[in-house]
């Protein structure tokens, strides 16, 4: 499965619109512009609150840099979600459903059940040429 990432910055999500299949994971973290001279303890950042509009998720109050909040999609659809301390900062992922990859065995099944038959039913004889007479 793909990792996919959300960085939190002051003002917004980066990227605010995801789109992830069912049954990935996506982790939200902390993005922070540090200023010359600051650690990364007291950098210049605000702290957020990660919640959904439409499912039973909050990642809690996160402040630094190692706090980190992951959510598991095991359904299709679309969810929203904002910063409740900055309700300015939007977000959606959309949840598509898993993509199959095809191989030689569902090829063939989908030959079957399709009945796609060969162009030609006749069989294919072979011509020999004769080695030239001397």
């Amino acid at each position: 499965m793909k990792k996919h990432r959300v960085k939190i910055h002051d003002d917004r999500f980066e990227p605010c619109t995801l789109k992830v299949e069912r049954g990935e994971t996506v982790e939200w973290t902390l993005h922070f512009k540090i200023e010359s001279g600051s650690s990364l303890n007291h950098s210049k950042s605000r702290p957020h609150v990660v919640t959904f509009d439409n499912i039973h998720e909050e990642s809690g109050l996160m402040r630094t840099i190692t706090d980190t909040f992951k959510v598991k999609f095991s359904e299709v659809g679309a969810f929203t979600y904002k910063c409740s301390m900055h309700t300015r900062m939007l977000g959606k992922i959309e949840v598509v459903e898993a993509a199959k990859e095809l191989n030689i065995h569902s090829i063939k099944s989908m030959q079957q059940l399709l009945k796609i038959t060969p162009l030609t039913k006749q069989p294919i004889s072979v011509v020999q040429e004769s080695e030239p007479v001397n």
